[in-house]
C-alpha cells in the first residue's frame, strides 16, 4: 500500500512539474497590410514575445479569415523543436485568442545527441519560434562552432547569421569570428557585398569593429568613391568615420577648394568643421582684404569669437 502510494506521489509530482512549466497564454494580432505581414504578440504571465510573420508561417490561418468579419480561426507555427497551437479569431486584420506550446520529444533527443541537455519549455518555445533546427546547429558545428550556447543560437537565428554568410566571411579572411561580432556584423548590416565593395577601392582587410562603425555611421562605398574624386583617396578608415560624425561631406570640400582651398589635410577639415568654419564664413572674412587667411586662422576667428563674421 505505501509502495503504491509512492508511487502515485511521484507521478503526480512529475504532472505538477510539467503542467507548471508548460507554455501557454494569449496573443494578440494585426494584419500589416503594406508588408502584408502579421505582429503576433504572445502573452504569458512570464513573458511578452512579439514577431513578425509572413502568412505561410502561420499553417491553417487563410487571409480570408484574418480580413474578414469575425471570423473564428485556428492556426500552428510548426517547427522542429515544438507547435505553438492557437484558437481564437479575427475580425477585418486584428485578432486575439489563446495559445498553447507543445514540445516536439524527438527534436529534445535529438539535441541532447548534439550536447544539450534539459532544455526548459521555455527554452523550446523560444528555439520553436525562431526556428533553431537540428540542421541549423550541425552546419554551424562543422564550421567549427561546437559549443555555442542557446542563447547564442537564439540570437544568430534573430540576426540571420547564417552558414553561407559565415563561409563567405571565411573567403575574405576573416575566420573564427566570435558569435557576438558574428550577430554585430548582421545587425548592422554588413553584408558580403558591403565589404566587397570596400575592397574594390582599396579597403581591403579592414577590422570588424571598422566595418561596423562604418555602417554606424554611414560610411558608404559611394562615400568613399566621392571623396576620392576630391583627391582624398587614402583616408584612414578612423579619418572616414571622423568625416561622418563632423559631416566633412564631398561637397563641402568641393567648396573649400572653389574658395581656393586646396589639400587640406584630414585633421584640419574636420576641425573646420567642429568650428563651424563654412564656405560663407570663408566668404566674408576674406570678402574685400587682400591677403587669404590660412586654415589656422580661420579656426582662430571662429574660437576667439569673431562673431560679426557670423553666416
Amino acid at each position: 500500500m505505501k509502495r503504491n502510494f509512492a508511487i502515485l506521489l511521484v507521478l503526480l509530482l512529475a504532472q505538477i512539474a510539467v503542467s507548471a512549466e508548460s507554455i501557454k497564454g494569449k496573443w494578440q494580432a494585426e494584419y500589416r497590410g503594406k508588408s502584408r505581414n502579421i505582429q503576433l504578440n504572445l502573452i504569458t504571465h512570464g513573458s511578452f514575445n512579439g514577431s513578425t510573420y509572413s502568412l505561410s508561417d502561420l499553417q491553417g490561418l487563410k487571409m480570408e479569415a484574418v480580413n474578414g468579419d469575425d471570423q473564428i480561426v485556428q492556426f500552428q507555427i510548426a517547427r522542429e523543436a515544438g507547435v505553438f497551437h492557437f484558437t481564437g479569431g479575427f475580425d477585418r486584420g486584428k485578432g486575439s485568442g489563446n495559445f498553447y506550446f507543445e514540445r516536439n520529444a524527438d527534436y529534445v533527443k535529438k539535441m541532447g545527441d548534439l550536447g544539450y541537455h534539459n532544455i526548459s519549455e521555455r527554452d523550446l518555445s523560444e528555439l520553436t519560434l525562431q526556428d533553431v533546427n537540428t540542421s541549423f546547429i550541425s552546419e554551424l558545428k562543422n564550421l567549427g562552432y561546437k559549443s555555442l550556447s542557446l542563447d547564442d543560437l537564439l540570437g544568430m537565428r534573430i540576426h540571420d547569421v547564417t552558414p553561407e554568410f559565415i563561409r563567405g566571411l571565411r573567403a575574405k579572411g576573416y575566420s573564427n569570428v566570435p558569435p557576438d561580432d558574428l550577430q554585430a556584423l548582421c545587425i548592422h548590416d554588413v553584408t558580403l557585398e558591403f565589404i566587397q565593395d570596400l575592397e574594390k577601392l582599396g579597403y581591403a582587410n579592414l577590422s570588424l569593429d571598422d566595418l561596423v562603425a562604418f555602417r554606424i555611421h554611414d560610411v558608404s562605398p559611394e562615400m568613399v568613391q566621392d571623396l576620392k574624386k576630391q583627391g582624398y583617396d587614402h583616408l584612414s578608415p578612423d579619418d572616414l568615420v571622423s568625416f561622418q560624425i563632423h559631416d566633412v561631406t564631398p561637397e563641402f570640400i568641393a567648396q573649400l577648394k572653389a574658395l581656393g582651398y586646396n589639400r587640406i589635410s584630414p585633421d584640419d577639415l574636420i576641425s573646420m568643421s567642429i568650428h563651424d568654419v563654412t564656405p560663407t564664413f570663408i566668404k566674408k572674412v576674406i570678402s574685400g582684404r587682400s591677403d587669404r587667411p590660412d586654415v589656422d586662422d580661420l579656426i582662430a576667428m571662429r574660437i576667439h569669437g569673431r562673431h560679426h563674421l557670423d553666416d
